[in-house]
């Protein structure tokens, strides 16, 4: 029994909510008019592992969550956390709003729900740092808005794969606070960032991942010779079989 309540203080708690939409078709920024999905319900989102597992909402004309490219959640102080499972609801999101909430952290796996990704809105809010492969799955975003956070540092590498990305806001952030609106200038900014940004622990930080990719690589090398000596093993039986018959 003992043994089963530790196991299940280690099991990481996930809030289940259901959110409802708004939606609408209209313009939307500069991508001009698409169908939108805004949050009306104010979902209190203050888990880091809560999942959105149903929306409600009543669809414009023959439109259904297909067709929905933009979410905003009007978030107003309750959200702390992108809220995961939307992927699984809407599947060509191309934008998402977020601004104006208490969102302190954000990292890979919230934007891994949308590949499509072009637009991201996180303006006024709490996050404090932007991990390296922050865009690991988000290589088509144009724009990016974190105004009015509490950014420092910036990992040096982390805007480097967004060839596509147009315009870049990091006016009012700890570390950096300048926006950007052409490619030339957005590759200006990325450059101030690696100036100003860098963590200060930059170097124990990529010592310590080259430590663990050496690591790893020895531990696959490992289990492949230990395949080929096992291999080496079964052919040599066999070759001894083959001479007594």
């Amino acid at each position: 029994m003992k043994f089963l309540s530790v196991f299940i203080f280690l099991i990481p708690l996930v809030s289940s909510i259901e959110i409802t939409c708004n939606f609408l078709y209209d313009n939307w920024m500069t991508i001009g008019r698409t169908y939108q999905c805004i949050f009306i319900n104010d979902p209190l989102i203050t888990s880091l592992n809560t999942v959105i597992t149903a929306v409600k909402g009543i669809h414009k004309f023959t439109m259904n969550n297909d067709n929905v490219q933009v979410l905003e959640l009007y978030s107003y102080q309750k959200i702390n956390y992108i809220p995961h499972g939307l992927n699984q609801i809407f599947h060509n999101i191309i934008a998402i709003k977020a601004n104006y909430g208490r969102i302190n952290e954000i990292n890979k796996k919230d934007l891994e729900q949308f590949p499509k990704l072009k637009y991201l809105v996180l303006n006024e809010n709490d996050i404090e740092y932007l991990e390296k492969d922050l865009f690991k799955f988000n290589k088509d975003l144009q724009y990016i808005n974190f105004e009015n956070n509490k950014i420092n540092p910036i990992f040096p590498t982390v805007f480097d794969n967004l060839q596509q990305l147009q315009e870049l806001h990091l006016q009012g952030n700890d570390c950096i606070k300048k926006n950007k609106f052409d490619r030339f200038g957005v590759l200006e900014l990325i450059k101030e960032v690696k100036e100003k940004c860098l963590p200060p622990n930059l170097n124990e930080i990529i010592n310590n991942e080259q430590d663990t990719n050496i690591e790893i690589i020895q531990n696959q090398l490992n289990v492949i010779f230990s395949k080929i000596s096992d291999l080496e093993a079964k052919i040599e039986i066999l070759t001894k079989n083959c001479k007594q018959a």
